[in-house]
């Protein structure tokens, strides 16, 4: 939670960087600690998170990592936290 305050103070002041470079990003991986980072708030609200990629979506994806990995943690989290 506190990265996330960082973020947001860092985006109104205007000294967010969006310069990162792309890199290869594993989705498998990804959610797989994005489920196994939400079990509690599940848990709690009796939810059951699974996650299926689909065959023709590529295993790799070429991104910027911390943004797209903060972006798919905020609508998982949004999603757990209304239903």
């Amino acid at each position: 939670m506190l990265d996330n305050f960082r973020y947001v103070f860092k985006m109104k002041s205007g000294n967010m960087d969006f310069n990162e470079e792309q890199s290869n990003i594993n989705l498998v991986s990804v959610f797989d600690s994005f489920i196994f980072s939400n079990t509690y708030l599940c848990e709690r609200n009796k939810n059951k998170l699974s996650i299926t990629i689909n065959d023709q979506i590529p295993l790799f994806l070429s991104s910027r990592q911390i943004m797209f990995k903060r972006t798919i943690n905020n609508l998982i989290s949004n999603a757990l936290k209304h239903t």
